[in-house]
């Protein structure tokens, strides 16, 4: 395989982290909270909302063929796809639980990635909702799944590959590497999802219903 085939898997990648840090430190570096009217609180939430945004949607267009070239595949089959969704998401799920608690025992902490969601959605809920339900899903199965798709036919290979990526991403910038191991473990599965499938739209529906669920827990958390 030649290093330009290596430079189109990488694409979505590539893309992914200049958006995403680009476009967070061009809006850090105008200082714009220093103004009172950023500093209203929904405003604050939709500022930050700006770099997952613009990534997100700048990734659809460029990946525009998979989302209109499936959907009518989803319509159709949908009733076949949500087994194989639930199935592959509750193994899924199961091992990221497994693992957590295991390394958490280990550690005697919870991954830093954690703390910060429930940090960002008690400070930021509109952002945290936002980004985690919907933006999230359809850029990160963009970019770690169907960026991806065509660089093995072995399925198993390409979802070792998919949730490698996927579960240092949750950590690399934190620095507690460990703890990729229960983002790898469901990236995996995600991988699974989409790749039997062979539509986006099921991974991504999984991956947002996870990310709902994990935002109820928070939101439950801070009633007790």
């Amino acid at each position: 395989m030649n290093i330009k085939k290596y430079l189109e898997y990488a694409k979505g990648i590539i893309l992914y982290l200049v958006l995403s840090l680009g476009i967070s430190l061009f809006l850090a570096s105008l200082n714009l909270t220093k103004i009172p009217f950023f500093k209203n609180f929904w405003v604050l939430n939709i500022l930050n909302l700006i770099s997952p945004f613009i990534t997100c949607i700048v990734l659809i267009i460029i990946y525009k063929d998979i989302f209109i070239n499936k959907w009518q595949d989803f319509k159709v089959n949908w009733q076949k796809y949500i087994n194989i969704m639930v199935k592959y998401y509750l193994v899924g799920l199961l091992l990221m639980i497994m693992t957590n608690l295991i390394l958490s025992s280990i550690t005697g902490n919870i991954a830093i990635n954690e703390e910060q969601n429930r940090t960002l959605f008690n400070s930021l809920p509109l952002y945290s909702i936002i980004a985690s339900i919907f933006l999230a899903p359809i850029t990160e199965e963009i970019v770690f799944r169907a960026s991806i798709k065509d660089i093995s036919t072995n399925i198993n290979l390409k979802c070792f590959i998919s949730c490698l990526l996927f579960g240092l991403m949750h950590v690399i910038f934190n620095g507690d590497f460990i703890f990729a191991i229960p983002y790898a473990a469901l990236g995996f599965f995600l991988a699974k999802t989409y790749y039997e499938t062979d539509n986006i739209f099921t991974s991504i529906m999984v991956h947002g219903m996870h990310n709902t669920i994990c935002l109820l827990i928070i939101f439950l958390g801070g009633l007790l």
